[in-house]
């Protein structure tokens, strides 16, 4: 599995346009994605977890805004980033 840190660089060297721009959106939808989908490996045995459940949601309606966005500014990237992550949305 990896680290956290090594995926975060992985993915700003294969999406990001600029050297330093960690703030594009599709680097961040694709952050939140492994969050969210580490948390629901979590909640699979923890399945009373609710105080973690409220961060989960929140990670989720960010993901959405920038989805949603995405959408709206360019929509063949917002469908490349769809297929790369195997979501709908």
């Amino acid at each position: 599995m990896l680290n956290i840190d090594e995926f975060k660089k992985k993915i700003f060297r294969k999406y990001s346009y600029k050297k330093n721009n960690t703030g594009c959106c599709e680097t961040q939808i694709i952050l939140l994605t492994f969050r969210i989908n580490k948390l629901q490996n979590h909640f699979f045995i923890y399945k009373k977890d609710f105080h973690s459940k409220r961060g989960f949601l929140n990670l989720i309606f960010r993901r959405r805004k920038l989805l949603n966005y995405l959408k709206f500014y360019n929509f063949n990237k917002y469908i490349k980033l769809l297929k790369i992550l195997n979501i709908r949305h």
